[in-house]
């Protein structure tokens, strides 16, 4: 089948998948809360946050050119600013001295401009969700980066009602004992932060299209982060419910948006405007598929190989968990035509030659 272009930059159709993928990430986050308290969501995001620490940290030091600075405050500090802001969300960084660096996370909380996750929805978690952010990543940098005596201290916790996310990387006069890698000081306040004076990328390195593509990727990998999180906690059948919740509250949630931003009236109403969501979904994150038209009315849309940067081959979704994410296109279909369904027919994860879906009036 012959689809028009879809009339969007690189760097659009990242930011258009960014909100997607971010908005599935607040979706879980929540479905959990909503589902098994704050202990859990607390346990969740403690989980997958350390998953990506351990991940992603010393790596992206390197990455972002800043792992040859003598001080270890100084790079967790600046691997914070950098990375969360190619990720959309905004932070701020004060460099007080070399051993005590200050970031800070304004309000609304919310990475991109996600219109799932309004900045109102933090009033939901409990403070130790706030804690279990920065047990999990900031406090951890000593350990990874081998400086017993590298902590992070925490000044201020937008979910218990402070004005933001604020705290500061410190290096103490003697080794820390494991709970004492994170530290509270609720009197304190940092410094205020001047744009002007804040650390900059190397530009030559850090374009604006590679910029646009670590947008996408943050979002997408944090999605894998929190589902196998979630597996790790609940096994799979219990993550499997939280999954499709989060699915299907999602896509019916946004489904104007994501007609509008994927230009879908661009095929008219039935199932080729759904084939042609599946393809622009997959073209956003650098995937081709093949659509094919049946006589009867039927498409059917096929795809042969993910992307490795952000599907690596050594860790496939469970099948449950690609049929729970896909629930929510079942939503998404009926909402864009009514009777429509799509159903997943064949999954690479399953061994399978090919992911297959079949859309039908």
């Amino acid at each position: 089948m012959n689809f028009p272009e879809w009339d969007k930059s690189l760097i659009d159709k990242c930011k258009i998948a960014n909100v997607l993928y971010l908005s599935m990430c607040s979706a879980l986050e929540l479905s959990t809360l909503r589902a098994h308290g704050q202990d859990a969501a607390a346990t969740l995001m403690f989980k997958m946050l350390r998953r990506h620490q351990l991940e992603h940290f010393l790596p992206g030091l390197e990455k972002l050119g800043i792992d040859k600075d003598p001080s270890d405050a100084v790079k967790s500090g600046k691997y914070h600013y950098f990375s969360n802001i190619l990720g959309g969300l905004e932070v701020q960084y004060m460099e007080e001295t070399p051993e005590k660096v200050w970031v800070r996370y304004p309000p609304p909380f919310a990475m991109s401009d996600s219109p799932f996750t309004p900045g109102a929805a933090i009033a939901a978690y409990a403070p130790e969700v706030g804690h279990a952010i920065f047990r999990a990543w900031h406090a951890h940098n000593g350990v990874s980066l081998g400086n017993p005596r590298l902590g992070f201290v925490m000044t201020q916790v937008a979910h218990q009602g402070d004005p933001c996310l604020e705290g500061y990387f410190r290096i103490f006069d003697r080794d820390l004992e494991p709970d004492e890698r994170l530290q509270f000081s609720p009197t304190e306040r940092g410094p205020a932060f001047d744009p002007a004076n804040g650390p900059k990328l190397p530009l030559e390195e850090w374009t604006e299209v590679r910029a646009a593509r670590a947008l996408r990727n943050y979002a997408v990998e944090y999605v894998t982060s929190h589902i196998m999180a979630l597996m790790e906690m609940y096994g799979t059948s219990g993550a499997r419910a939280i999954v499709e919740h989060a699915s299907r509250v999602i896509y019916a949630q946004l489904s104007r948006k994501v007609i509008h931003d994927y230009n879908l009236q661009d095929a008219g109403p039935g199932p080729e405007a759904f084939a042609l969501f599946i393809k622009r979904d997959r073209e956003s994150l650098h995937e081709e598929v093949d659509i094919e038209a049946l006589a009867d009315g039927t498409v059917v849309v096929r795809q042969y190989a993910r992307n490795p940067r952000l599907f690596p081959l050594s860790m496939p979704l469970p099948v449950e968990m690609e049929d729970a994410l896909h629930q929510g296109w079942r939503i998404l279909a009926g909402e864009m035509h009514f009777g429509m369904d799509v159903k997943m027919t064949a999954m690479l994860s399953a061994g399978d030659s090919c992911n297959e879906w079949v859309i039908r009036a």
